[in-house]
């Protein structure tokens, strides 16, 4: 198939192709996140805080 379309055919990171610019990264500074940690520490539970 690459012969035939002369380009690499799958997809990569963000559903990007190989000769695009990747997405610019999310701004995950504008949420708060609280932690509770369960079992221990073994398992964490994560809500959003208001």
């Amino acid at each position: 198939m690459d012969e035939v379309f002369g380009t690499r055919t799958h997809r990569t990171l963000a559903q990007a192709s190989p000769l695009t610019k990747l997405p610019e990264p999310a701004n995950l500074d504008q949420f708060k996140v609280g932690r509770r940690d369960r079992l221990g520490g073994i398992i964490h539970e994560y809500s959003q805080v208001a």
